[in-house]
């Protein structure tokens, strides 16, 4: 179906084209989400909530538009809603002291051989550490490799501002590295 047709659609309130456009694209929001927040019944929260907030602001979508990158969009400022409610209610787990890193060195093995998704998993822990922008941008950056230009234009984010936020997460998961391999 035409991106246009699907966004007219919407726009009247045709459930079925939205119902279509949802199934269609569920599964890349949740991949973007889960990216952002990794834990499974949240991101499906989120993604849900998207898709929610997505009927009840459809006449704010403009007609000359791809509707996914306003959807995604959303679901983006969803996980930094999310992330900013877990900050300031203490329910992130952060990873901050020697023991808490040796309990990450004994998940991955003494010798610190890991494979790429031990690795990836250890990255996603680790962030925990980070304030919700750099873990915002840095989950895009990083690993949903978007361009500064794309996490810009996703999160409305200045450049400078996505820049420096990548910036300082990638030195805190740095130090934080460092600081496990001279405790192993």
């Amino acid at each position: 179906m035409d991106q246009k047709v699907i966004i007219e659609g919407i726009k009247r309130g045709d459930r079925d084209v939205f119902r279509l456009l949802m199934e269609k694209n569920i599964e890349s929001v949740y991949r973007i989400v889960f990216k952002i927040v990794p834990i499974e019944d949240e991101a499906r929260d989120i993604v849900q909530e998207t898709f929610i907030r997505v009927w009840e602001k459809r006449g704010d979508i403009k007609s000359e538009n791809c509707i996914m990158p306003w959807v995604k969009r959303i679901a983006i400022n969803r996980c930094y809603d999310y992330l900013r409610w877990q900050k300031r209610n203490n329910r992130q787990k952060p990873i901050n002291d020697d023991l808490d890193a040796r309990k990450l060195e004994s998940d991955i093995g003494a010798d610190n051989n890991i494979n790429a998704e031990e690795f990836r998993n250890l990255i996603l822990r680790l962030t925990c550490n980070l304030s919700p922008k750099q873990k915002l941008v840095f989950a895009l950056a990083e690993i949903e490799e978007m361009s500064h230009d794309e996490i810009s234009a996703l999160t409305g984010l200045h450049k400078t501002s996505v820049k420096s936020n990548l910036r300082h997460a990638r030195k805190k998961i740095g130090e934080y590295l460092k600081k496990m391999e001279y405790n192993g």
